[in-house]
């Protein structure tokens, strides 16, 4: 009967001749899902760079710190913070943290603010910041990397679940595409002239 039966596993195919006549749709089966995000995170992990070493690598929603020192971080800068507002510091879970561990603050005065370790803490913005960092503290030599899971900054007091960041903006967004993921299949049944 000329039906064309495609099964789809989260790509688009491309029909390259319909015969002049379109392509018309006639059933698609299966599940699909695609997330969608607020855009809450502030936090583009992708533009941490080292604070105390190079050993610095991104993947996925964690941040791994290389082993060989004892004194280390990451730090961003632009992190778009306001004066005068209210932001929460949290992150998934630190694979290990030595001595002293956590969030701080550099000014553009050239001042810091004091540290804030534990995830879920709140910071009030009363000058302009130059910098968040995080920095780790072993005490000795560290000899296995360091792992920061689901860094987040969020407007607000309560830390809330984490999201990968967005650009500050809802997403799906044209910067920031969601494929949709296929958790059964999907069929799609079309037809030509």
């Amino acid at each position: 009967d000329g039906t064309l039966i495609l099964t789809l596993e989260a790509m688009v195919k491309k029909l390259e001749n319909s015969r002049g006549g379109g392509i018309y749709m006639k059933e698609i089966g299966g599940k699909s899902e695609q997330n969608q995000y607020s855009g809450k995170n502030l936090l583009d992990i992708s533009k941490c760079i080292p604070a105390l070493n190079d050993k610095v690598t991104v993947s996925g929603d964690n941040i791994i710190i290389g082993a060989g020192t004892n004194l280390y971080g990451v730090k961003w800068d632009n992190v778009p913070f306001e004066v005068g507002k209210t932001y929460t510091f949290s992150y998934g879970s630190l694979s290990q943290h030595g001595t002293s561990y956590g969030f701080r603050l550099a000014y553009e005065d050239d001042t810091y603010s004091n540290f804030f370790g534990a995830s879920g803490k709140t910071m009030s913005i009363d000058k302009p910041v130059k910098q968040l960092v995080f920095y780790i503290s072993g005490g000795t030599e560290f000899t296995t990397d360091t792992v920061i899971s689901k860094p987040q900054v969020e407007l607000g007091t309560v830390a809330t679940e984490y999201e990968p960041y967005t650009g500050g903006i809802p997403a799906p967004n044209p910067q920031y595409p969601i494929m949709p993921t296929f958790s059964e299949w999907t069929e799609v049944a079309c037809r030509g002239k």
